[in-house]
């Protein structure tokens, strides 16, 4: 997949609304919550081949979030 930045401006309550999904979901790295957000939201339109590559990638990511 494609490496792009991406800058994202939120207000003080979309940021404390973030947080908390992140928490919720148990991410500790912002990079990582967005790309599996990205990734779970491209899913549906994403061809077969793609979408067997973005579940790996799914799958690497909750691998790499640190457990409770």
């Amino acid at each position: 997949m494609a490496k792009k930045v991406v800058k994202m401006n939120l207000s003080s309550n979309g940021y404390k609304n973030f947080k908390k999904a992140m928490k919720k979901m148990k991410f500790k790295s912002k990079e990582l919550f967005l790309k599996y957000c990205t990734l779970n939201t491209i899913k549906t339109i994403a061809t077969s081949s793609q979408k067997k590559q973005i579940a790996k990638e799914m799958n690497l990511i909750k691998k790499a979030k640190p457990k409770r």
